[in-house]
């Protein structure tokens, strides 16, 4: 599972995806994956880092992984 967001400005390190992926959602529809990216999350504690977002721009919400995010900053 991948975080994804709409959001360009929100990711961090971006790159172009060249792949031929596309991202299935619920109503079968598959929307193009442009971009990937990381970003982070600042607390007056910590930093907590989210690798690997995919840039979905038809997307209407973004996505997060609890897994994922919980084994990356190992909390």
């Amino acid at each position: 599972m991948n975080y994804v967001t709409p959001d360009l400005t929100s990711l961090n390190h971006l790159a172009a995806y060249h792949a031929s992926g596309t991202l299935h959602v619920g109503n079968g529809k598959c929307l193009p994956i442009v971009h990937v990216g990381s970003s982070h999350i600042r607390t007056t504690d910590q930093s907590f880092h989210l690798y690997d977002i995919l840039h979905v721009s038809k997307i209407s919400k973004p996505c997060l992984s609890v897994q994922k995010f919980c084994q990356n900053n190992h909390v």
